[in-house]
């Protein structure tokens, strides 16, 4: 891997960890430590990454998701429009 693509993928990571945590979708900051969300972000990541095509819709579908499956729906209770924003957040932020 060329050292370009190197500083592309972490600054891309570095993105979407500050979109979700600045987000906190469960309000577990400023109690829990820094990378709480840190398997979500990289799950979300690696869709992205996967997934070049990806629309805001799917990607908020995929990120509502992840969030219950990790916390379970009694604790992530953002809503659909939530989800939206943040995924616009991502697809829109500066890779």
């Amino acid at each position: 891997m060329r050292m370009e693509e190197t500083v592309l993928t972490e600054h891309s990571l570095e993105s979407v960890r500050d979109i979700i945590n600045d987000w906190d979708p469960i309000g577990l900051f400023p109690m829990a430590p820094d990378d709480e969300y840190e398997d979500e972000i990289r799950q979300v990541y690696k869709y992205i990454s996967d997934n070049a095509d990806i629309g805001k819709k799917e990607l908020a579908t995929y990120i509502s998701n992840t969030f219950i499956d990790l916390f379970g729906i009694d604790s992530f209770t953002a809503s659909d429009i939530d989800c939206l924003y943040v995924a616009e957040q991502i697809l829109n932020a500066d890779f």
